[in-house]
């Protein structure tokens, strides 16, 4: 669970955050057909829901995000790989 592996306080200031989910490739993909995953879930979709997913935990609002990296791409495990860093906030 998320709440076990961050084990700190959640930040407060401007966060970036990198995304990396993967899907499977549906047997009937060829790769070289389809070599990303361009149909649904939505990418915005999937950022949301995790981005949701970690306010109260990970940062302490969702708003907190203001930059990062977002891909989604076929792989033999599905999941997400998330990478968050707090960006210096100017007072």
């Amino acid at each position: 669970m998320l709440q076990d592996a961050w084990q700190r306080p959640p930040l407060e200031g401007p966060v970036y955050m990198t995304m990396i989910f993967e899907l499977l490739r549906p047997k009937s993909v060829k790769p070289e057909r389809r070599p990303w995953p361009h149909v649904a879930p939505d990418l915005d979709k999937l950022v949301r829901a995790v981005s949701d997913a970690m306010t109260g935990i990970v940062y302490r609002d969702d708003a907190q995000l203001v930059s990062g990296t977002f891909e989604k791409r076929y792989g033999d495990v599905p999941g997400v790989q998330i990478s968050v860093t707090a960006l210096e906030s100017s007072a």
